[in-house]
């Protein structure tokens, strides 16, 4: 059997592409987070901890107080490494603390600008492979898991691939610009109605958008016996959710175009593109409520009944386990959310090896024999759209349900 990728291969594959140091720092910084669970529990705790700023170090804007994190954090695992190397037996815990000290050494160098000396990264996906546990069920060995994480975290050279860590730091972070203009302009209107036809007026949301019937708002009303039922209305249905769609209308208008995406790459199960949506503004336990993905159950199916070689499928299984599994850098992660990222990133791995859809149920047969490369993939315009902060709850014929999260007001 062909030997799986390296940690080794998948680093010297990513600098042959020239990925910046910042997204490397990135993947590095999974991989510490992994390893450190050959800590001992309360060690394992800290150095999780102590990573974060790694993280966001790896991010685009470097502030003096993150640059001061990361100086604290380095001397917290330097702590936590003495004092694995003050007890016996402690080789896997030893190699945890060295596996973050240098994850936040690469991302301390990345914050000042400068291109990461390759020692440091070398000695860290070692470091790595002593100290992982061999946790799930693939990738076999902790060789394997090392390689699988660091390049499911790595960016794929595919256009318009979402980055999973960004998807994850956007869940129910929509770009809201303008909230003080917006609730100023707002301010003495008593319902969604009048603020959306405010709100038009003062070209803070597109004129189109008032008494536009293409896009409507889930509501709550009293039926005759005093319940709560669900009604759709033609405006939002209260100021507060006029101001959460009014923050960010390209948001919106993007999120309703990669609901479209998504709709025309699921064509070979009759999904019709939508004509209509209909927005609901949730709090944040409604919005973890419908982070789910709404393809349909064959879409899955299909993904697994693909033929790749028994080293591909290891390599494609192992990494589709890590994005599913691995922790992640300061998001919660609702199970729907992992579940997309496995298939996506299944999906990502048989692009990169050229693989074909066999001839078989149930892969639809507008894919059957076809390169998954040439096969829009459903998956990629759903990730995005949870990237926007908004989420796509469901198809009802030509009308799709979006989801928008509150807005902190005051």
């Amino acid at each position: 059997m062909e030997a799986l990728p390296s940690p080794l291969d998948v680093l010297d594959a990513a600098l042959d592409r020239a990925v910046s140091w910042r997204k490397l720092a990135r993947a590095l910084a999974h991989v510490a987070r992994n390893a450190a669970i050959g800590a001992v529990e309360r060690d394992a705790a800290v150095l999780r901890a102590a990573l974060q700023p790694a993280f966001l170090g790896a991010g685009a804007a470097i502030s003096d107080e993150l640059r001061t994190e990361l100086v604290r954090s380095i001397e917290t695992a330097t702590d936590v490494l003495e004092r694995a190397q003050g007890r016996s037996g402690s080789d896997a815990a030893v190699a945890a603390a060295k596996c973050a000290l240098r994850s936040l050494e690469v991302s301390r160098e990345v914050s000042l600008g400068l291109r990461c000396s390759d020692h440091l990264a070398v000695e860290l996906l070692a470091c790595a492979e002593r100290a992982i546990d061999r946790q799930y069920t693939w990738p076999r060995t902790s060789a394997d898991q090392v390689a699988c994480t660091f390049a499911a975290f790595l960016p794929a050279d595919i256009p318009g691939w979402p980055d999973y860590d960004e998807v994850a730091h956007q869940l129910m972070r929509p770009s809201r610009k303008g909230l003080d203009v917006v609730v100023e302009a707002l301010e003495g209107v008593s319902n969604g109605d009048e603020a959306w036809e405010v709100l038009a007026a003062r070209s803070l949301i597109p004129m189109a958008w008032a008494g536009d019937e293409s896009r409507s708002f889930r509501a709550e009303a009293r039926d005759r016996w005093g319940r709560m039922r669900r009604a759709t209305v033609t405006s939002p249905p209260d100021v507060r959710s006029a101001i959460a769609l009014a923050t960010d209308p390209d948001g919106v208008l993007a999120a309703e175009r990669l609901a479209r995406e998504f709709a025309s790459s699921l064509r070979a199960w009759d999904q019709r593109e939508p004509s209509h949506f209909e927005w609901a503004v949730l709090d944040r336990r409604g919005m973890l409520d419908v982070y789910r993905g709404p393809w349909p159950s064959q879409l899955e199916r299909a993904l697994r009944k693909i033929r790749l070689s028994t080293a591909e499928r290891a390599w494609a299984e192992g990494r589709a386990a890590t994005a599913a599994n691995v922790e992640w850098s300061d998001s919660y992660v609702p199970a729907g959310l992992r579940e997309a990222l496995s298939l996506a990133e299944f999906w990502r791995v048989m692009v990169e090896v050229d693989a074909r859809f066999p001839v078989v149920d149930p892969v639809p047969e507008a894919w059957q024999g076809e390169r998954v490369a040439a096969v829009p993939c459903a998956l990629a315009a759903l990730l995005g759209l949870w990237g926007l902060g908004y989420a796509l709850v469901s198809f009802d014929g030509e009308r799709a349900q979006l989801a928008a999260p509150m807005a902190t007001v005051g």
